[in-house]
C-alpha cells in the first residue's frame, strides 16, 4: 500500500477548494457556512491521513488485498477476536477512536466500565444519573472514574498527555 503523502493531497484539497468556494460564494451562502463546508473537507482529508497511517496490508499476494489496522494486526497476531463491543451498536464509539493504545485500553475494560464510559460520555449523563442506570452508588461511580483515568493515564501516548494533562 503506498503511503499518504498529505502536502500532495492538501495541494490538492485546497486547489479544489478554491473552485468550490467560489461556486458556494457566488450561489449567496455566508461566510460561516463556507468555512463549515472547507471544516469537513479539512477533517474529511485527516481522515484518510489517520486510516492511511492505521492500516497496513498483510498478505499483498492474495487477490482482494486484506488490510488490517495496526491494532487489528496486533490482535490477529495475538489470536484475540474482536468482541462484543466492535461494529455497529451501543458500543460502535470505539471504533471511532484513532488512537491505538486507547483502544487497546478500551478493549480491556470490563462490560460494567464501558457500559459507564457510554453513559458518561456517548449519552451525555451526569455521574448520578449514570450510577442509578447501573444500580450503583455515585461513590462508586467516583471511584470508579477516578481509576480508569489512572489506568487510562498509565497507556496515553506522550503526545497526548502532553496536550491534554496538566
Amino acid at each position: 500500500m503506498a503511503g499518504f503523502n498529505y502536502g500532495r493531497e492538501r495541494k490538492k484539497m485546497e486547489k479544489e477548494w478554491k473552485k468550490t468556494a467560489k461556486i458556494c460564494k457566488e450561489a449567496g451562502m455566508s461566510d460561516q457556512q463556507i468555512s463549515e463546508i472547507y471544516r469537513m473537507w479539512l477533517d474529511e482529508l485527516n481522515g484518510d491521513r489517520r486510516f492511511s497511517k492505521h492500516t497496513f496490508s498483510y498478505n499483498e499476494e492474495e487477490e482482494g488485498e486484506k488490510i488490517l489496522t495496526a491494532l487489528s494486526y496486533a490482535m490477529y497476531q495475538s489470536g484475540m477476536t474482536q468482541d462484543k463491543f466492535s461494529g455497529c451498536g451501543r458500543y460502535s464509539w470505539i471504533d471511532d477512536i484513532a488512537t491505538p493504545e486507547i483502544v487497546m485500553w478500551l478493549k480491556s475494560l470490563n462490560e460494567i466500565d464501558i457500559e459507564l464510559l457510554t453513559l458518561l460520555v456517548v449519552d451525555g449523563m451526569s455521574q448520578s444519573e449514570a450510577a442509578e442506570k447501573l444500580g450503583k452508588h455515585r461513590p462508586d461511580i467516583c471511584r470508579r472514574i477516578k481509576r480508569l483515568r489512572k489506568s487510562l493515564e498509565k497507556v496515553l501516548p506522550e503526545y497526548i498527555k502532553r496536550e491534554y494533562i496538566k
